[in-house]
């Protein structure tokens, strides 16, 4: 009846209709036990007990609790009940928040490490400060995994829980919250291995994405600096066209002396010891000459310097700078500083 009402009202689909009626079946029993405790062993007779009647409750409902409780039977369960609960050693430690959110928050910390039925039995049968309810039981569980580590993914009738602490009855499993059975999870090992290996594959294709992400990045980066540096020698050849331009228009003869002797010349950077460039000119990359004149014989090149980059930069073999030279004008340069463009 109620899961029809629910079922209604909430559009509960029926796959869970076990495991509602259990949660419904447990609250309804805790809220019975707090009616008790604080109304019903509050008096000592009937009488006082229906003549105070908790606020929320109906009067004719109240009345039938306190006959019920009154009844020899459920008397002697509650005594039972009280007996058995004090005998009941492995109390969990995890509190309002129980096995599920336990487990849920371990797999949050380490989304890639596999939570086992023993992880979970451990992790809420453990104290804030480490220590265990039952000590000797944990020692035990803890020598099966030291012994054999891999014992922790057997089934949930040969893991190390089971070993200590027996197989699992009444349709609920150790370790884990209410509702799950070994029915239930072995129905739903399929599914969650199917869930699981989307989830590996999901993960995969992330780490493809960014990858291919941080390749096109460093693609976009290489571009823009070819463009970059495409635009800046374009520039710098309209540069020297204009200085040769001008020369020539000022010095009509050097345009004659120079005509020959710039053919086969190609565009060329000069650099400084720290491979910075100090100036740009035209220079013949097969116009290689030893200058046997200095310590140590050098390969240079006489190069036609064009644009001055670095005006303080001393020119190669004398004191003088790029900023003292009458552009344009040819200078010796070592080949090993000479980069061709």
């Amino acid at each position: 009846m109620f899961f029809l009402v629910s079922n209604k009202e909430y559009n509960v689909d029926d796959a869970y209709k076990k495991i509602n009626l259990k949660k419904v079946a447990k609250s309804f029993r805790e809220f019975k036990h707090r009616l008790r405790v604080k109304y019903y062993d509050k008096y000592d007779n009937d009488v006082d007990r229906k003549r105070n009647c908790p606020t929320g409750v109906k009067l004719e409902e109240w009345e039938k609790f306190v006959d019920n409780e009154s009844k020899p039977s459920r008397k002697l369960m509650r005594t039972k009940g009280k007996v058995a609960r004090e005998a009941v050693k492995a109390l969990h430690t995890s509190g309002r928040r129980g096995a599920a959110r336990t487990v849920h928050d371990m797999k949050s910390k380490n989304p890639n490490v596999k939570v086992t039925r023993t992880d979970s039995y451990m992790a809420i049968h453990t104290h804030k400060d480490g220590s265990f309810i039952e000590p000797e039981r944990m020692e035990r569980i803890k020598a099966i995994i030291e012994d054999d580590p891999a014992s922790v993914n057997l089934d949930l009738d040969h893991d190390p829980v089971a070993q200590v602490c027996g197989p699992d009855k009444f349709g609920r499993v150790l370790g884990m919250s209410v509702g799950i059975s070994k029915t239930s999870l072995a129905s739903s090992a399929l599914a969650k291995e199917q869930l699981c290996q989307q989830k590996q594959q999901h993960s995969m294709l992330e780490e493809r994405f960014g990858s291919l992400e941080r390749q096109m990045v460093t693609i976009t980066k290489i571009l823009l600096e070819t463009r970059e540096e495409v635009a800046g020698q374009q520039s710098h050849r309209r540069i020297v066209a204009d200085s040769l331009a001008t020369s020539n228009a000022r010095d009509p003869t050097r345009s004659q002396s120079y005509g020959d002797s710039s053919r086969g010349m190609e565009l060329c950077e000069l650099i400084n010891m720290h491979r910075e460039v100090v100036s740009k000119g035209r220079a013949t990359r097969a116009n290689i000459i030893l200058d046997a004149t200095l310590d140590t014989p050098m390969d240079i090149y006489n190069v036609r310097v064009c644009l001055v980059i670095d005006r303080t930069e001393r020119l190669f073999g004398s004191k003088r700078t790029f900023g003292e030279l009458h552009l344009p004008t040819a200078v010796k340069w070592p080949k090993d500083f000479t980069r061709f463009l």
